[in-house]
């Protein structure tokens, strides 16, 4: 907390000077980049109060400019008031007689000061212009508490809860000094019953920090009053600032069992000779440090020169020694479990700080498959945290647990001095030191280098809260946990374990305490854009990596959590070429860097990443081919003994069989299954990839893949990867090829050869597709995060991650999920492999037939509907256009060139392709009469690969598809393009807007281009009003 302390302004009319050293001071304090959490002023705002308009225009002259530009809030400068801030033609002539007579001991003071007779009311009345402007001030602030002779202010500074006293020591100063020739030093007064007052009005136990501003030092007041004042002030407040003797006196002093920091600053604006103020600064950790820069104003250059600082101990008692030492001892663990929690970052690097890239999880009460799960808010972790139930927090494997604690831990270790709330980590995986309750209480009491008195302090309290790692019942630690949380049943824990049908139903036993049940969830998109947008430190290519990342969870079936999206993004540090390139060079360097992270455990051995590479391969074949009943997964003793029959094969590799898996398991390539003991592959996008890098050392199993048709089908990864793994691989081409010619050319024969005629008369311009077009012409690109948020509501992402049954697919059964597998894994392969060493005719061959045949399946995806609608809702006597379901199908089919289109793009689209996609264009346009719906796309194949495409094409695409319907699916297109993907780059959305423009024009030709620039710009509009359209 850093304070500015000034006094003394003394307004007056004559006010230039006072408002340039203002500015300097300002100056000074910015360029220094010192935040100013608040400023204590301790009087004479004015130099003469007796006119209310002089307070106004301090406010306007100073405090304004002030808290502008030093970015406070108005209330947070506090005014006490001093001996020039009242009005002396207001003091009472029978005032002074009657204190010097009747007011000679502190009974006789109080007993003046609560009887509130008449000489008290006068006594009051020179005050009326300052206390008027003050409650004028503080008039929208609620926690202020306005008496005769003090103020209250509460204020939230860092936290913590500070409450300033405001005590008027001017009250009685200057009664009649002309008349007497008194001074006021040694000569004030202050009511010892004011400081019982203010202990009613202020809940001590409430007030993290309690400081006392007063214009006078305690000296000015008179012998007898000092001593009781100060014994006051001294046994309830941290800290006292008072100014009016315009010099600097830095007192610190001892009271009791605590100590007590006095300040006195130089005259703020006024004095000629000691002109400056005072900045202090508490210790954040040891509340009993204070340093103290003085700002010293010189004339001679009209600048502010900050002294170099000052750093006071306040004295203090044993009790609140042993209580900075404890805090001490918090902080000193600051660093070490910041150190741990940048452990679990994927990334590493001097910029790569866990508190920064950390995100909170979704958490809920009820798990994912749970009915009202969508319904539920988010639990956030300051809720959890400050509250007083226990948790227990199930989640999936990887899903940010461990993450999760750790970011508690840190949250109470450097909130300490403000939530008093002592944490303690413990991971059950590595307990193996931790034997009984007293061996726990040990650890704790080592960890923080405490005696055994402060321990059963600290454990019999409750601040202290048990964070617990990666838990399972039934097992040792569980009963010793049990037994812990019984004998120090006032502790708060929070447990994290692993989600199973188990871990959700089971009653767990801690202590006598209850606990509450968190679930949590996969990430959505939102939270996914929002992890990469803090990640990326440039927006160059963010929302394509952003795409990219998703796209690839649903493909390989990752999780959705952080630790994936770190991973994922490592990649793209160490080589964005890898999001470019195929799914395989993804996968490669994920499983690399999951092996290099722990290479460690077998850095004395001699065993390379490929061998490892290769016995994990040989693992998920032979769970594959033996393990299906088990999904995929065996016993610890099954696979070492696996693992050990492979070395016996390779001679080469010294290291043993054990330490091998257990490194396999320990870097994350294996886990123990839910609920059993059997190891499985940690995710099914890994047991895919080593599938795949089988099939290229084993031409056997290879075959086995290839030559049976269920395999095949199920092996839609595994044979992308593969192709990624032989790029040059021709068989593979030919036989996919060949296989995919066989299972379809027949179905596809009824479709003739010209797909532009099938096309116009499958497909017209229905009049729900016209008033579609006419609804969504786009205004502006969304930006990433509201593109998360739609795509939330209306595609969920739902993703097993975890190793599954792979899906049989009947190769006997004709429909459109067996075509659309076959094309799929055709285009990807053909996608892949970009190194084959073949003629262009057969490359360009495959590339139209792969066109050819999604021109074709969109026209398959028609007649299918169209036959499964008949046999559900009619009989032989019914005309399918009577019914109401026909015009679906009529929309349906005039969204299919689209929705060919997508599919296409997802199955080929690679930049590796653009050379061939362009010449195929070339070739095409030779005959633009019979090649529309090829040409359409193409084009738009082009543009999914680079939109940069746009400016050069945009005009082709226009004048050369002719097809009603190509040109409805053109507009669809282009305003998809600028919704999704414009993102902030100008040029691109303003040439998308044009060209939407132009193709709405192309969509009727009445339709007049003025008229449709004049309904954009409404839009546009009414899109600034936040008015949806």
């Amino acid at each position: 907390m850093k304070i500015l302390h000034l006094t003394d302004y003394h307004y007056s009319d004559n006010n230039i000077a006072k408002e340039r050293i203002t500015k300097s001071l300002i100056k000074t304090i910015k360029e220094e980049l010192i935040k100013i959490d608040i400023v204590l002023f301790t009087g004479d705002i004015v130099n003469d109060g007796k006119e209310y308009t002089d307070f106004l225009a301090f406010e306007e002259s100073f405090a304004k400019p002030l808290t502008e530009a030093l970015n406070l809030k108005k209330e947070n400068i506090i005014f006490c008031p001093g001996n020039h801030d009242l009005d002396r033609t207001k003091i009472h002539s029978a005032t002074e007689p009657y204190i010097n007579t009747y007011v000679k001991t502190k009974d006789e003071l109080d007993e003046f000061y609560t009887t509130a007779g008449d000489v008290y009311q006068d006594s009051l009345k020179p005050f009326e212009n300052y206390d008027g402007f003050i409650k004028e001030y503080y008039k929208k602030q609620d926690n202020c508490i306005f008496k005769d002779l003090y103020s209250i202010h509460y204020r939230i500074i860092d936290y913590k809860k500070i409450a300033i006293v405001c005590l008027n020591s001017a009250w009685l100063s200057a009664i009649d000094k002309e008349r007497s020739g008194k001074s006021d030093k040694s000569n004030l007064l202050i009511p010892p019953k004011v400081f019982t007052e203010i202990k009613e009005d202020l809940n001590i136990n409430e007030v993290d920090k309690k400081i006392i501003i007063i214009h006078h030092p305690l000296y000015f007041l008179k012998e007898y009053n000092m001593f009781a004042i100060e014994d006051c002030i001294h046994s309830d407040f941290d800290m006292m600032f008072s100014g009016h003797v315009h010099k600097i006196s830095t007192i610190t002093r001892h009271s009791g069992s605590n100590g007590i920091f006095e300040h006195v600053s130089k005259a703020s604006l006024s004095n000629s000779e000691n002109l400056g103020c005072s900045i202090i600064e508490l210790d954040d950790i040891e509340e009993n440090k204070i340093n103290v820069k003085e700002l010293t104003y010189v004339y001679d250059d009209t600048s502010f020169h900050i002294s170099k600082p000052i750093i006071y101990t306040i004295p203090c008692g044993e009790e609140k020694d042993q209580k900075i030492a404890f805090r001490r001892k918090l902080n000193d663990k600051i660093e070490l479990e910041k150190d741990n929690a940048n452990s679990l970052l994927l990334v590493k690097g001097k910029d790569c700080d866990f508190l920064s890239f950390y995100r909170p999880p979704i958490l809920k009460y009820e798990s994912e498959d749970s009915v009202e799960s969508k319904k539920l808010p988010i639990v956030n972790l300051d809720e959890i945290l400050n509250s007083n139930k226990n948790y227990v927090i199930l989640g999936k494997d990887k899903c940010g647990k461990t993450s999760l604690l750790r970011k508690l831990q840190l949250d109470c270790l450097m909130n300490y001095s403000r939530n008093a709330i002592i944490p303690f980590f413990l991971d059950c995986k590595d307990l193996r030191s931790i034997a009984s309750v007293e061996d726990l209480v040990r650890s704790i009491k080592s960890y923080y280098s405490i005696n055994n008195k402060t321990t059963n302090e600290i454990l019999s309290s409750d601040n202290f809260i048990l964070l617990l790692d990666n838990y399972s019942p039934h097992t040792p630690i569980s009963e010793i946990i049990n037994d812990f949380l019984t004998k120090y049943n006032k502790i708060k824990y929070i447990v994290c374990g692993e989600y199973n049908l188990s871990m959700k139903i089971e009653m767990f036993n801690f202590g006598d305490s209850l606990y509450d049940r968190l679930y949590n969830y996969d990430l959505r998109r939102q939270e996914i854009v929002s992890y990469i947008d803090n990640r990326l430190t440039t927006n160059y290519k963010k929302n394509e990596v952003q795409e990219k990342i998703i796209r690839l969870c649903k493909q390989l079936e990752l999780p959705l959590n952080y630790w994936t999206i770190s991973l994922l993004l490592l990649i793209y540090d160490k080589s964005s070429d890898s999001y470019s390139n195929n799914l395989f060079s993804i996968l490669d360097v994920c499983v690399d860097e999951i092996f290099g992270k722990k290479q460690i455990l077998l850095s004395s051995s001699k065993i390379s990443f490929e061998q490892l590479k290769n016995i994990c391969a040989r693992l998920a074949k032979y769970l594959f081919k033996e393990h299906q009943d088990t999904v995929y997964s065996a016993s610890y003793s099954t696979v070492l003994s696996f693992i050990e029959d492979q070395l016996n094969t390779m001679p080469r590799i010294s290291v043993n069989s054990k330490d091998i898996l257990d490194f396999f398991i320990a870097c994350g390539m294996l886990k123990y299954k839910n609920g059993n003991s059997f190891l499985v592959f940690r995710l099914n996008g890994f047991f895919e990839y080593f599938l795949a890098f089988q099939m290229t050392k084993d031409e056997n199993f290879k075959s086995e893949v290839l030559n049976d048709e269920v395999r095949y089908l199920a092996f839609k990864n595994q044979l992308e990867i593969y192709s990624g793994f032989k790029r040059n691989d021709v068989d593979l081409l030919k036989t996919v090829y060949e296989k995919t010619r066989n299972k379809i050319d027949n179905i596809f024969e009824i479709y003739g050869d010209n797909v532009d005629d099938t096309l116009k008369s499958k497909a017209g311009v229905s009049r729900e597709i016209e008033e579609f077009s006419r609804k969504i012409s786009a205004t502006k690109s969304l930006t990433t995060t509201e593109i998360a948020q739609i795509e939330d509501i209306t595609n969920e992402l739902d993703i097993n991650a975890e190793v599954h049954l792979m899906k049989v697919i009947d190769p006997s059964e004709i429909n459109s999920e067996l075509i659309e597998r076959y094309l799929l894994i055709l285009g990807r392969v053909f996608k892949n492999l970009d190194e084959v060493d073949v003629p262009y005719e057969y490359v360009s061959e495959i590339f139209n037939y792969i066109i050819n045949s999604y021109c074709r399946f969109g026209f398959y995806i028609i007649d299918e509907i169209t036959e499964l609608t008949k046999g559900e809702i009619i009989n032989e006597n019914t005309n399918l256009k009577d019914l109401p379901e026909f015009e679906l199908l009529r929309l349906i089919s005039d969204f299919s060139p689209t929705i060919s289109q997508i599919w296409l793009s997802e199955s080929i689209c690679h930049s590796s392709l653009e050379k061939i996609i362009k010449s195929e264009i070339e070739t095409f346009e030779k005959d633009i009469s019979d090649n529309q719906f090829k040409l359409f796309l193409l084009y738009f194949l082009l543009l999914d690969i680079d939109l940069k495409y746009v400016e050069a094409y945009i005009k082709k695409i226009m004048n050369n598809i002719r097809i009603p319907v190509l040109k409805y699916a053109i507009f669809i297109k282009l305003n998809y393009y600028l919704i999704f993907k414009g993102g902030e780059n100008k040029k691109l959305k303003d040439l998308l807007s044009k060209s939407i423009q132009e193709a709405q024009l192309n969509l009727d030709s009445k339709s007049d281009i003025g008229e449709i620039q004049r309904q954009i710009q409404k839009k546009r509009l009414m899109a600034r009003k936040k008015i949806i359209v």
